[in-house]
């Protein structure tokens, strides 16, 4: 009997080592969302064409400054994010929709599903005759978002800013300043 009792005692202390660090984890994790919105004064389906012809990124995208791969539910991206004051972060998300004049959403996983993940959307709607309300923003989750990654909020929102009023200046014909040129 005591052997028993022993063997059940060091099976609940591994099982308390494998659990505390999950535990921990989730106790720090904080699901985030960041969003950053515009009017721009022309037609959902002027600022899709701009959002879509991902070859012309370079030329005026602060942000997002790369994009290959077919915009359409279900194919694989490869996205190069130049985050304000930071590096360029290469990313292969799942493209999730990709409805013409409405919706462009894709998610993003590190080392696999449930660490750290990010769904990027932009939304268009249509708010005018001749004017668009665009949103982008991104959703992250999983056990390794927290404490860990403030900074990457902050430079985000202000990436998204950046993006969003090159975007309104390119569609309604304004001049832009071209981006800073990737290494």
């Amino acid at each position: 009997m005591g052997v028993w009792i022993r063997i059940a005692g060091l099976a609940l202390l591994v099982m308390a080592a494998i659990a505390a660090p999950v535990f921990v984890l989730q106790t720090v994790q904080q699901d985030r969302e960041i969003s950053a919105s515009i009017v721009i004064s022309t037609p959902p389906e002027r600022v899709w064409q701009i959002l879509t012809a991902t070859h012309e990124y370079p030329k005026w995208n602060p942000f997002i400054q790369r994009i290959t791969g077919q915009i359409a539910s279900g194919s694989e991206l490869s996205v190069v994010m130049v985050p304000p004051n930071g590096a360029a972060m290469t990313f292969h998300p799942l493209v999730l929709a990709a409805e013409p004049g409405r919706e462009l959403r894709w998610r993003g996983q590190w080392l696999g599903g449930g660490l750290f993940d990010v769904e990027h959307r932009f939304l268009l709607e249509q708010i005018e005759k001749n004017a668009t309300r665009f949103t982008q923003s991104e959703k992250f989750s999983g056990l390794l978002v927290g404490k860990f990654t403030s900074g990457l909020f902050d430079k985000t929102g202000i990436g998204f800013s950046l993006m969003n009023e090159a975007l309104k200046r390119l569609a309604e014909g304004k001049p832009i300043e071209p981006p800073q040129k990737l290494k």
